[in-house]
């Protein structure tokens, strides 16, 4: 499983401009979700999404997910 988190304040940012809400109800739909620690401790990885890093994580989990399937012989 692959987490992919930002900060909080981003995501609110996000959200709100992509559904076109407000803070409040951002908000009010974070609180039914689970927490970014309950996330993660089910997660085997954890992408932190910010522009700069965001392609270095995917590529360093692609070459470890192609090891694995290459020791499994997948």
């Amino acid at each position: 499983m692959i987490c992919v988190s930002a900060l909080e304040a981003l995501r609110i940012k996000r959200v709100m401009r992509r559904d076109k809400i407000d803070k409040e109800a951002v908000e009010s739909r974070l609180k039914k979700q689970w927490t970014d620690e309950e996330r993660e401790k089910k997660s085997d990885f954890i992408i932190q999404n910010t522009t700069e890093r965001l392609m270095p994580q995917i590529l360093e989990i692609d070459s470890i997910l192609r090891q694995i399937l290459d020791n499994n012989n997948i």
